[in-house]
C-alpha cells in the first residue's frame, strides 16, 4: 500500500529530471507547521501554541496484566508523527467555543456542546456543589480542565477550532500553507499512549515504573489521582494527599519526556477508538483505530478513556490501562486533548 501510495504520488507530480539529475516538480522538503512561531497571527497563536510535535516511532503497547481495567495484551504498535495538545482542553477555551456555538444556533441547541455541570453533584456529595456552580464559568477555574463533555461534544468542538484556526492561518501568507494541514482530532488509543509514554517505552507511567518519588525522606506524588488503598482495603493516604481534592491546573506537576502534562491523573481522556475489550486482536500496526461501528449511532457505543482522574487509584493511572465509557457520558472525572495529523502535502504552493 505505502509503494502504491508512493508511486501515485510522483505519477501526479509528472516529475522530471534536470540536466543535473535532480528530479524537478518534486517537494524535496516540507515545512512543518511551527506553532511557537511568530509567524503565526497573534490573534491566533492561543489556540495553537500548546500543540507539541510528537515524533513518529515503535513503542510496546498495552499491558500484559489481564483484569477488567486492561484486556489488552502487549504488542508492538508502530505511531506516525503528528501533533498533540500539552495539556488538556480548560475551560477558557472550551467556553468561546460554547459562546461562539450560542450566537450561532441560539440556547435551544445549547444541549449539543454545553458541558453537564450537574456531573459533579453525581456522588451527592455537599462538597461538590461549588464545583457544580462555578467550576466551568469562574475565572478562577479557566485554566483547569473542562469536564462534563462528552465525546460527540469533543468532535463538534474539535470541528470548531479547525475552522478557527485554518481561517486565521490563511490570512497570514507566511502561514497560509500550513492552513491546509490544520485538522483537528481526538488522538486515537495508540497515539494516546505513545505520547503518554514520553520515551519511556516500558515504563508504567509517564515519569517511570513508581507512583511515588522518594525524596528528603518521604513520597512525593507524581500526579493527581485518589485515595492510596492498602491490600487490605485501608485508606493509607486520603484523596487529596497530591494537594487537590478535585482537579488541578492543566499545567500542574511535572511534563513527561515530550513536554506533556497531566497524561497521568487530574482528568481521564476520551479518544477516538471505540472500546472493545480484545482490540489487539482487530487493531492495524499503523496508528491502529478500532472504528467497526459503522452500523451504531456514534453516541451508542463505548468509547476508549486513557489515563486516569483524581478519582482514581493510582494503578489506573497507568500507561496501559484502558477504559470503557459509553460516549454519551459526561462526567466530572473525564476531559480531553486534541491533536492533528501531520498532512504531507505534494504541492509547490506550499
Amino acid at each position: 500500500m505505502l509503494l502504491l501510495c508512493l508511486f501515485s504520488l510522483s505519477q501526479s507530480n509528472l516529475a522530471q529530471r534536470g540536466k543535473k539529475g535532480e528530479l524537478v516538480g518534486v517537494l524535496t522538503s516540507l515545512e512543518l507547521p511551527d506553532f511557537q512561531s511568530k509567524k503565526v497571527p497573534k490573534d491566533i497563536r492561543p489556540y495553537v501554541e500548546n500543540m507539541i510535535y510528537i515524533p513518529a516511532g515503535v513503542f510496546n503497547m498495552g499491558d500484559d496484566l489481564d483484569t477488567n481495567a486492561r484486556f489488552y495484551s502487549k504488542r508492538v504498535s508502530t505511531v506516525a508523527s503528528f501533533f498533540l495538545s500539552k495539556t488538556e482542553i480548560p475551560n477558557w477555551l472550551y467556553r468561546e467555543f460554547c459562546q461562539v456555538m450560542i450566537d450561532s444556533l441560539g440556547m435551544d441547541s445549547a444541549h449539543l456542546f454545553l458541558p453537564d455541570t450537574l456531573c459533579w453533584l453525581e456522588n451527592e456529595s455537599p462538597y461538590t456543589e461549588p464545583m457544580a456552580s462555578y467550576y466551568f464559568s469562574h475565572p478562577a477555574y479557566d485554566n483547569y480542565p473542562v469536564v462534563g463533555v462528552n465525546y460527540l461534544q469533543t468532535v463538534l468542538f474539535c470541528d470548531w477550532l479547525t475552522d478557527k484556526v485554518q481561517k486565521g492561518l490563511s490570512k497570514d501568507s507566511k502561514t497560509k500553507g500550513w492552513a491546509k494541514m490544520i485538522s483537528f482530532r481526538l488522538p486515537n488509543e495508540s497515539e494516546w499512549e505513545y505520547a503518554a509514554r514520553g520515551g519511556l517505552d516500558i515504563s508504567a507511567y509517564p515519569w517511570g515504573e513508581s507512583y511515588y518519588v522518594y525524596n528528603d525522606g518521604g513520597y512525593t506524588p507524581k500526579a493527581n489521582c485518589g485515595a492510596i488503598i492498602d491490600t487490605l482495603g485501608h485508606i493509607v493516604l486520603p484523596a487529596d494527599h497530591d494537594g487537590y481534592r478535585y482537579t488541578s491546573d492543566i499545567s500542574s506537576f511535572s511534563p513527561n519526556g515530550y513536554g506533556l502534562y497531566n497524561m497521568s491523573g487530574n482528568v481521564a481522556e476520551w479518544t477516538l477508538d471505540i472500546y472493545n475489550p480484545y482490540a489487539s486482536i482487530f487493531d492495524y500496526d499503523l496508528n491502529p483505530t478500532f472504528y467497526r461501528d459503522t452500523l451504531s449511532p456514534k453516541d451508542s457505543v463505548s468509547r476508549v478513556v486513557k489515563g486516569g482522574s483524581f478519582e482514581d487509584l493510582p494503578y489506573f493511572l497507568s500507561c496501559g490501562v484502558r477504559k470503557g465509557i459509553m460516549a454519551y457520558t459526561q462526567s466530572k472525572s473525564i476531559g480531553f486533548s486534541v491533536a492533528i495529523t501531520i498532512f504531507q502535502y505534494a504541492s509547490q504552493d506550499l
